[in-house]
C-alpha cells in the first residue's frame, strides 16, 4: 500500500479499546488497583502494575494490528492526568499498534489533534465527539475527517449527528475498513497542543 492510500486513523480508548469508558474519562476517579471491579464488571489481575484496565474489548487488539498493517494509527483519548499516566504506563508494557498517543484534557481538543495531524478517520464511541470532528454522511460538516461511531454511549441519546460509518464491534470495523476514504485534510502545523494534552 502506498503512502497515498495509507490512512491516518485516530482511535479513542475508553469505550472503544477499553470497555469501561466512564471510568477512563472521569477525571475525578482514580486509577484502578488490583482487584477493582469496573462498572462493566471486568476484573484484570494486571491492573495493579499499571493502574489501567488495558485493551479488553473483544477482538480489539487483533483488529488494531490488522488496521496498522495497512494504515497509521494514533490514539486520541480524553482523560485526566492520572489516567493518562496509567494508560501510558500500560502501553509501555505491551506490543501495541499505535505510532503516537494524545491524551487530551478536554473532549473538544480531540478535534484540534485531528486537525493538527490531518486525521482521515476518527473512531470514537461518542457521537457528540464525532460531531465536533468530522463529516456527516451527507458531507455537510466543516472538516473532511471521516467518522466511525463504535458501539454506543449513553450520551448518544441527545446527539442527532450521523457519522460516516457505524460499527457495533471490531469485526465490523475490519469489514468496513476497505471502504474507509482517504480525505483531503492536510496536517495543520499552526495548531498548538501544548496546553491541550497531558
Amino acid at each position: 500500500m502506498s503512502d497515498t492510500t495509507k490512512l491516518l486513523i485516530g482511535v479513542d480508548y475508553g469505550g472503544v479499546c477499553s470497555s469501561d469508558s466512564v471510568q477512563h474519562e472521569d477525571e475525578k476517579l482514580s486509577v484502578y488497583t488490583a482487584g477493582d471491579v469496573t462498572t462493566s464488571g471486568v476484573i484484570n489481575p494486571d491492573i495493579g502494575t499499571t493502574g489501567e484496565l488495558g485493551i479488553n474489548v473483544p477482538n480489539c487488539l487483533d483488529s488494531l494490528r490488522k488496521l496498522a498493517s495497512r494504515h497509521k494509527l494514533v490514539l486520541i483519548s480524553f482523560c485526566g492526568k492520572k489516567r493518562a499516566e496509567a494508560t501510558k504506563k500500560y502501553f509501555s508494557t505491551i506490543d501495541h499498534p499505535f505510532s503516537e498517543f494524545y491524551y487530551v484534557k478536554n473532549r473538544a481538543f480531540k478535534a484540534d489533534v485531528c486537525k493538527k495531524l490531518g486525521v482521515d478517520l476518527m473512531i470514537d464511541d461518542r457521537l457528540d465527539v464525532l460531531e465536533s470532528i468530522g463529516i456527516t454522511s451527507d458531507k455537510s460538516a466543516t472538516l473532511p475527517t471521516a467518522t466511525l461511531h463504535f458501539g454506543s454511549h449513553p450520551s448518544d441519546i441527545v446527539c442527532k449527528f450521523k457519522p460516516t460509518f457505524h460499527a457495533n464491534n471490531w469485526i465490523e470495523v475490519i469489514n468496513l475498513s476497505e471502504t474507509f476514504p482517504k480525505t483531503s485534510l492536510l496536517p495543520d502545523a499552526t495548531i498548538n497542543l501544548t496546553n491541550k494534552v497531558h
